[in-house]
């Protein structure tokens, strides 16, 4: 009959836990290389899309000047048809 030796137990748990977190190390690490490039790909995208609302922004100011500008010569070209007059006069 063979004794239990707690201590060898202990020390060949030990390395089995030793050889299973070395086999994990490379998913580890590729899966924080892939969280990486998301956070890459993440932020390009963020500055592109704050790339995008800038000039949509810049669009829609010149297009407003552009209506105001617009309404300024219409109200222009009605005080001037009426200094004219009626038609015919």
């Amino acid at each position: 009959m063979t004794t239990r030796d707690p201590l060898r137990e202990a020390f060949l748990a030990g390395l089995e836990g030793l050889r299973r977190g070395a086999k994990a190390l490379p998913l580890g690490a590729d899966g924080l290389r892939r969280g990486a490039e998301g956070l890459r790909q993440g932020l390009d995208g963020l500055e592109r899309g704050t790339e995008g609302l800038r000039e949509g922004a810049e669009g829609l100011r010149r297009g407003m000047e552009g209506l105001r500008r617009g309404q300024e010569a219409l109200r222009r070209a009605e005080e001037a048809m009426r200094r004219r007059g009626p038609k015919g006069s």
